[in-house]
């Protein structure tokens, strides 16, 4: 463990967030808000066992991959651990199962394929962190990966073609109609065949598609920094765009004629999937990390005003709401029986919740308390400055700086992962 006692600061701190970029300063943020509650401090940086991932739930037993390096087989009953299975980075990408294969990825840049006993198959390396949902079609499992490269793996784990890009592949592939969809950081949507040669490209001005997308008669629906909704059809042809508040920042998922999404705009959308019209939205207290599930009329959706929500997904009114004291981000719902599971942030937990809104269980992840940072596994580590006064020892600016040397002042502004200006609030700490 890595503890700072703030008797001892009198010059700057550096903490290494290259594990995480973006999610993990947020999370610094958050814990130091939490632990200047209470004096006196000694606090620990690192990365935590976050669930930032939507889990799997099969035959009684739910599957979900934790920051804490784990991937973890839960019974959805008990909420007793089976077993786990550890690999050298977070794991942020969303687990699939076909048959009997669990398919998942890790910030250690391995695709893995392991049993439903935790026993592991084969796993691939690629040269880049991987934060996309593998996608499993006719034996061939597809995955983006950092290193700018789109892979087509065969099901013994055997390479079978690659696609690069211009940029970072954090979405999700969509394998419908026999080609491939997927979006880039390069601000392109792409469609590829089935042996990975394009078919075409659709620009927009933003990063596209970070999570799932879908499709649906033809259509498919993706979402772009560039605040729009796109609706496409398979050649590639533009049938409607939605121009939204802030960009969409979750999945896409279809139900009953309706695309439900959310944005940094503190909204969930339901938009029609004919026309892109919207039919309502709702209000949180804050952003929406991943959009919801849709279960008999019901929308169920985490947000990170610590808050699940039970919406009614014709009409957007709430039914119930469930609160506890961590984030919901990132974390779409899976329904198991009477109950949904869902990943949490900072609580660094997996819940479990009746559907009438009330708690059956929680698990705790390995890493309830934030472990040490592991830096040496990404070269272009970014940062965060903490300058403090020895004799106050409180926060007086963050910086943020990016993978190339560049450096930001995120106070007052919006990006993708920090509202405003809310973590630059000055905190005092004091020693025993």
């Amino acid at each position: 463990m890595s503890y700072i006692d703030p008797q001892d600061i009198s010059t700057s701190i550096t903490i290494d967030t290259g594990e995480f970029g973006d999610i993990q300063w947020l999370a610094r943020f958050t814990e130091m808000a939490e632990v200047a509650q209470e004096f006196p401090v000694l606090w620990e940086i690192g990365v935590g066992g976050a669930v930032t991932t939507t889990p799997v739930a099969h035959n009684g037993v739910i599957y979900v991959g934790a920051a804490d390096k784990n991937f973890y087989a839960i019974d959805a009953e008990t909420g007793q651990e089976q077993w786990r299975f550890t690999t050298n980075g977070p794991i942020l990408s969303y687990p699939t199962l076909v048959g009997e294969t669990l398919y998942f990825s890790s910030f250690d840049y391995n695709l893995y394929a392991l049993t439903l006993t935790g026993t592991l198959k084969w796993k691939f390396a690629t040269k880049g962190k991987i934060f996309s949902k593998p996608a499993v079609s006719n034996n061939v499992i597809y995955i983006g990966s950092e290193d700018r490269n789109l892979y087509a793996i065969n099901a013994d784990g055997s390479l079978k073609w690659t696609f690069q890009t211009k940029d970072t592949i954090h979405s999700s592939p969509l394998v419908y109609k026999d080609r491939i969809f997927f979006g880039s950081f390069d601000n392109n949507f792409y469609c590829l065949n089935l042996e990975g040669e394009l078919l075409w490209t659709f620009p927009t001005k933003g990063v596209t598609t970070v999570f799932e997308i879908c499709a649906v008669d033809g259509i498919v629906y993706f979402n772009s920094w560039d605040r729009n909704l796109y609706a496409v059809d398979i050649d590639g042809k533009l049938v409607w765009k939605r121009t939204l508040i802030e960009p969409l920042n979750t999945s896409i998922v279809y139900a009953d004629g309706l695309l439900y999404a959310a944005s940094r705009s503190k909204h969930v959308y339901a938009i029609d999937a004919k026309t892109g019209d919207v039919r309502w939205r709702k209000e949180a207290d804050s952003f929406f990390g991943e959009t919801g599930t849709y279960h008999n009329g019901v929308l169920y959706i985490g947000n990170c005003d610590q808050t699940v929500y039970a919406l009614d997904a014709k009409t957007g009114n709430e039914i119930w709401r469930f609160k506890t004291t961590g984030m919901f981000a990132h974390s779409r719902p899976v329904i198991w029986g009477n109950k949904l599971y869902i990943g949490c942030w900072n609580d660094c937990k997996l819940f479990c919740i009746n559907l009438d809104g009330t708690l059956a269980w929680t698990f705790k992840t390995t890493l309830s308390q934030a472990p040490e940072v592991f830096p040496e596994q990404n070269p272009r580590a970014r940062k965060i400055e903490f300058k403090l006064k020895p004799e106050e020892a409180f926060i007086e600016e963050t910086h943020y700086k990016t993978g190339q040397g560049e450096e930001q002042d995120f106070s007052g502004r919006s990006s993708m992962y920090i509202i405003k200006s809310e973590y630059t609030t000055k905190h005092r700490y004091a020693t025993k």
